[in-house]
């Protein structure tokens, strides 16, 4: 279980009700599915999300991976 706070509510409660309109898969259990297709989003598609949510940030450039070390400390 991952305890949420109100914001991070709203904004997933924002997403759930575009999340049909990218055309996920009936059968896909994932949470956060890609724009083409509505497959679950693969580890590339991933690290293209968090690099460009960084460099807009106007962030270090980093990757997914960095981003779970930064948290897990």
């Amino acid at each position: 279980m991952l305890p949420i706070g109100p914001a991070l509510r709203q904004c997933l409660r924002r997403y759930l009700e575009i999340r049909d309109q990218l055309g996920p898969r009936v059968d896909e259990p994932a949470l956060f599915v890609s724009s083409k297709g509505g497959h679950r989003l693969g580890l590339v598609s991933l690290g293209l999300i968090v690099r460009n949510a960084a460099r807009a940030a106007d962030l270090a450039i980093f990757g997914p991976h960095t981003l779970r070390h930064a948290f897990a400390t």
